[in-house]
């Protein structure tokens, strides 16, 4: 199967959750909270970050990269919140 790197849409975003909420929730990382996105998060994501880029392969989503400079307005996320606070310039990706 041929992977594609592309920048993702709207039409992306159910692909997107599919892998998202595949994870096992809820869980912790580096003493975070992961939590699952919702539609609503994922659409505001697409108009915050600088890169979002989806993997494609048989016309399926195969996964999926974000990346927020500390410009972006996504102080909601506790872990975006923690690199805001603790530094200047940072890029945050997930």
């Amino acid at each position: 199967m041929a992977i594609e790197i592309r920048d993702a849409n709207f039409e992306d975003i159910n692909g997107i959750m599919k892998i998202n909420h595949s994870l096992a929730y809820p869980k912790q990382k580096n003493g975070f909270l992961i939590q699952k996105r919702t539609t609503k998060e994922f659409e505001k994501l697409l108009g915050l970050c600088k890169y979002f880029l989806v993997a494609e392969g048989d016309g399926q989503i195969a996964g999926y990269l974000t990346a927020l400079d500390n410009s972006a307005d996504y102080l909601e996320n506790e872990l975006f919140s923690f690199y805001a606070e603790n530094y200047e310039t940072f890029t945050f990706v997930d």
